[in-house]
């Protein structure tokens, strides 16, 4: 067969490791700023999100999340990124919602005090960030449902735009009981509140 008519070269695939290679930890970690209040000075592992930097213990994590401990389970080179002593792994979550599933992993006592108030965002966060990593949170649903436990005062802030949100939780997580009532306050908002909050993924 002709040079012209040669199939061309197979490309050596990419590997879909969940560990990034050395240079891209490095340049990722830098990039980062370590949390404040997860930055453990005993932690094992090092989780780079797309703005924070986190060093938190893999016991934690694999005991929690089946999804963490299939991911921490896998053999890595002997070449692997290290960050301090300490394994790297690499989330695409965002920082702030990251450090809320951390919070609820590690003092999930005071979250869910009988006279906390949550924020939407702290909520929504935990639900699915807890659905991806299939992380049993223990999650008071009254919390979602009503606001309230019995006998407490309203346990969620909530803003005007957080309806939309709303709406999408009530969907994957089937609760009917406020999806009608989050539809409505959709309803209400300004049409270039739903825009901005669309477009921004809210």
């Amino acid at each position: 067969m002709s040079e012209q008519g040669s199939p061309p070269p197979l490309k050596r695939r990419r590997s879909a490791g969940r560990i990034p290679s050395p240079a891209v930890a490095s340049s990722s970690f830098l990039a980062t700023i370590r949390s404040p209040s997860f930055w453990l000075s005993d932690g094992n592992l090092i989780v780079i999100t797309r703005e924070v930097s986190f060093r938190v213990h893999t016991s934690v994590l694999s005991r929690n999340s089946e999804v963490f401990r299939d991911m921490l389970a896998i053999p890595q080179p002997d070449n692997a990124e290290q960050v301090e002593g300490c394994s790297v792994v690499q989330l695409s979550e965002d920082g702030c919602d990251f450090e809320t599933l951390l919070l609820a992993l590690y003092d999930g006592g005071k979250i869910f005090g009988d006279h906390n108030v949550l924020r939407f965002r702290t909520v929504s966060a935990m639900l699915r960030l807890g659905m991806k990593y299939q992380i049993d949170l223990d999650f008071p649903m009254e919390y979602v449902i009503n606001g309230r436990r019995p006998s407490v005062p309203p346990s969620i802030e909530l803003e005007p735009e957080d309806s939309i949100s709303v709406v999408r939780m009530a969907i994957m997580f089937d609760l009917q009981d406020i999806l009608v009532a989050a539809l409505y306050a959709c309803c209400q908002l300004e049409v270039d509140t739903c825009f901005n909050a669309v477009r921004l993924g809210k």
